[in-house]
């Protein structure tokens, strides 16, 4: 279960009868713009290994990375169209796919197009997921396709009349495909389940309370996940989807406002938070999927975020950009306070707090919890360490939170 570290309350006697103290939100990495020539629209990033990988998009685009996404190079394909998904297989093959999929085992030297003649139905295929050297999934205008050769030949194992736009793998044989659709004033999210490895599916029925049409989904395991909505309401599951609680009917920031845009993609990183992307070109970080730290990029919508077997992140969107985030550092012991004391003769307040080395931390206080302001700054010389701040003045009541330090982000020149 993804959670916000536990809040803890220490009640200080005397004077200060109910000083509290509680750890913030961690705060995100540092994201930084990778230069790229590329000047269209992408759309679907995918890697085969921590070097190499590939992104789709407009236009017939599609780059190359060998570097772990650290430079990219165009790759030609057989035709102008605007690919919406694909699947790096190694360092030089690759799918790719819109109406028609599209095969190349050598970096784009040779295609083999319309793979699985596919362009003989419509709809676009909005995603290709490959779970082993043979076996692979994708979705096509409702319909569940299924490969168990490497992806020469592609049969329909399920057609679900929804509209399906993602497929995860949650773990084990289990698999998920979610969606939706809005229009006028419907806005409808949709879901089916494999719980053989994609064999064969299911159709979950509509949840109580119902969704709006889902943009997002993560996974902590087989049975316990969380879905983004076009509305950007939170949806969680503890029993594989059988039934859906509401998360949070309005995600919010940090600073208490509504999400500035609507997530587009998300993942779990390596220290186990939520990353997002949105239609706004913010980087958005979760503990618990209810409240967010934002971070501006570009301004230009991101499409598509991917987490490196590395654990490092790549996001992409309009007008060829493409960012990096490497991997985030698991605290050795979470972000908490252990414990609090209150120097009556000098006015002080001693907080004992465990973090990570190396990293800053700012004392915030508040006399109402409405707002607060920022005080001292630390950096933590070991897992353990103590802050002390001067109490406020004039205050029967005062609370105090450590939050960590916030790392800007650093674009290209």
């Amino acid at each position: 279960m993804i959670s916000l570290p536990s809040r803890s309350f220490v009640r200080l006697l005397p004077y200060f009868a109910a000083i509290t103290a509680f750890p913030g939100p961690v705060l995100s990495q540092t994201w930084t713009r990778v230069r790229t020539e590329a000047a269209s629209d992408l759309v679907a990033v995918h890697f085969s290994d921590a070097q190499n990988g590939y992104i789709a998009g407009a236009f017939g685009t599609l780059l190359k990375t060998t570097t772990g996404g650290d430079s990219w190079t165009s790759v030609p394909t057989p035709v102008n169209f605007s690919f919406v998904s694909v699947a790096a297989r190694s360092a030089g093959e690759v799918f790719i796919g819109r109406t028609g999929l599209y095969h190349t085992a050598n970096s784009g030297a040779q295609w083999d197009s319309d793979v699985g003649t596919f362009e003989a139905t419509s709809g676009s295929i909005f995603d290709i997921l490959f779970v082993s050297a043979t076996n692979g999934l994708l979705t096509k205008s409702g319909g569940i396709f299924a490969t168990e050769n490497g992806g020469t030949q592609w049969d329909l194992v399920a057609d679900t009349g929804l509209f399906l736009d993602d497929l995860h793998h949650a773990g084990g044989q289990t698999f998920f495909a979610t969606g939706g659709i809005t229009y006028d004033s419907v806005s409808r999210g949709e879901i089916a389940r494999s719980r053989d490895g994609g064999k064969t599916w299911e159709t979950l029925p509509p949840s109580e309370p119902p969704m709006n049409d889902i943009h997002a989904a993560v996974w902590e395991n087989d049975h316990t996940g969380i879905v983004f909505t076009f509305t950007n309401k939170a949806h969680r599951t503890e029993d594989g989807g059988d039934t859906w609680e509401v998360l949070s009917d309005d995600m919010k920031t940090t600073r208490g406002s509504s999400l500035p845009s609507i997530i587009m993609d998300a993942v779990i990183d390596t220290a186990g938070h939520i990353v997002a992307v949105d239609f706004e070109g913010n980087f958005l970080e979760s503990a618990d999927g209810k409240l967010w730290e934002v971070t501006q990029g570009s301004g230009e919508p991101f499409s598509a975020l991917t987490k490196l077997p590395d654990g490092s992140l790549i996001a992409v969107g309009n007008s060829g950009n493409i960012w990096k985030r490497p991997a985030a550092d698991a605290p050795p012991l979470p972000l908490g306070i252990q414990d609090v004391s209150y120097d009556a003769k000098k006015h002080t307040v001693t907080i004992e707090v465990t973090g990570t080395p190396g990293r800053d931390y700012q004392v915030e206080v508040s006399r109402d919890l409405a707002s607060w302001e920022g005080g001292l700054s630390v950096t933590a010389e070991s897992s353990k360490f103590s802050i002390k701040v001067d109490a406020p003045e004039g205050a029967g009541t005062a609370y105090f939170r450590v939050v960590e330090s916030k790392r800007e982000i650093v674009g290209s020149p």
